[in-house]
């Protein structure tokens, strides 16, 4: 077991402050803290994340927020009846089984009618939505049609689909184990803690991600940053400043968890965690292509990175996602090695996937 980080540490302590504050009200189940703190990933700036389990919701608010020792700590208020239902899988899209997950495998700081146990068990044993993998399973599918036929096209080309691939087998196989696809900030941190090193390896080579120095890591941020601001000037969306400090909005929901990426990739690097700042940061900038095709569409069916910044036509963006993802002089295509990796591991996701559904092979 890894000794818990400082940031860690400190957010733990204050949520047995908050556990011991209200234990002596017998409507209080159970005190869960979740997030970063239950995956011991805390940063400087993370928030505390804490579920308080009652017999009755009363006259709160579903969720409060506060500040302490300049920590935001926000606590989520569910009975028991929603909590349950929650656990057994009353909704099992991608957000009912994130909820899922960080409840059953948060720290429990009270716990009157031994609800860790079973919550754990339900966390484990909950299945997807067999249509969402079967989306992405169709995708990565239709990926490698591409990659094998006569005219797979350019390596820019090639690496993108590589790309597009990596990041199908981390959701597929991420939703199929029961820490899920939470945030990008942790895709690396649980592909690795789940088991799966050779995804990790091939996320880190598609993502251009050679080195894990400090130098490399700062400048995939600054080159994001210049690029997400760029594509929202296109698209008329606030600044990344400005989405930051107003918080989330309706109007720019997906915008505003895109800037929040982003900002996840400068928490990591401030944290040290370079490698890992560094995919978030180019994650972050990849995420503009689809709000992109959502706000214009595609009048030439191009639908992969470099096909809808050649329909922008923006010599600057081109310039800027270039050095973000930089085509290998050594290596110029995805070798077989690569090839081979990525045969095995959608292999891997077929194989979980009948198992998991009860399909033939």
């Amino acid at each position: 077991m890894p000794a818990l980080r400082q940031a860690t540490l400190i957010r733990l302590l204050l949520a047995r402050d908050i556990s011991c504050s209200l234990e002596q009200d017998p409507r209080i189940l159970a005190v869960i803290a979740t997030g970063s703190v239950a995956r011991n990933r805390c940063s400087r700036t993370s928030d505390l994340d804490v579920t308080v389990i009652t017999t009755d919701q009363g006259s709160r608010r579903s969720v409060t927020s506060e500040i302490q020792q300049g920590v935001v700590i926000d606590i989520e208020w569910l009975t028991k009846r929603r909590a349950v239902s929650i656990m057994k899988g009353g909704r099992r899209d991608l957000k009912g089984l994130r909820e899922a997950s960080r409840l059953g495998l948060g720290v429990f700081l009270l716990d009157r009618e031994s609800l860790q146990s079973s919550f754990r068990d339900l966390a484990f044993n909950l299945l997807p939505e067999k249509h969402v993998i079967d989306q992405r399973m169709a995708a990565m599918m239709a990926i490698l049609k591409k990659c094998s036929s006569q005219r797979p096209g350019p390596p820019e080309v090639q690496w993108e689909w590589c790309r597009a691939l990596v990041d199908n087998l981390a959701f597929v196989l991420l939703m199929l184990h029961p820490f899920r696809y939470h945030k990008p900030k942790w895709v690396m941190a649980d592909l690795r803690d789940a088991g799966y090193h050779s995804l990790n390896s091939l996320l880190r080579k598609a993502y251009r991600i050679g080195s894990d120095s400090s130098n490399t890591s700062f400048r995939s941020i600054e080159l994001s940053r210049n690029f997400i601001e760029g594509m929202g000037q296109l698209m008329k969306t606030p600044s990344i400043e400005h989405m930051l400090k107003k918080g989330f909005t309706r109007k720019y929901a997906a915008w505003s968890y895109l800037c929040r990426t982003w900002e996840d990739a400068e928490s990591l690097f401030q944290d040290q965690a370079f490698g890992e700042a560094n995919f978030t940061a180019k994650f972050a900038a990849r995420m503009t292509f689809p709000l992109y095709l959502e706000k214009f569409g595609s009048p030439h069916h191009a639908t992969h990175p470099l096909a809808i910044l050649k329909n922008i036509g923006n010599d600057r963006l081109s310039t800027l996602y270039h050095q973000l993802f930089p085509t290998p002089t050594k290596q110029p295509f995805p070798d077989q090695h690569v090839r081979q990796k990525c045969l095995d591991l959608v292999r891997v996701c077929m194989r979980m996937k009948q198992g998991v559904f009860g399909e033939q092979s």
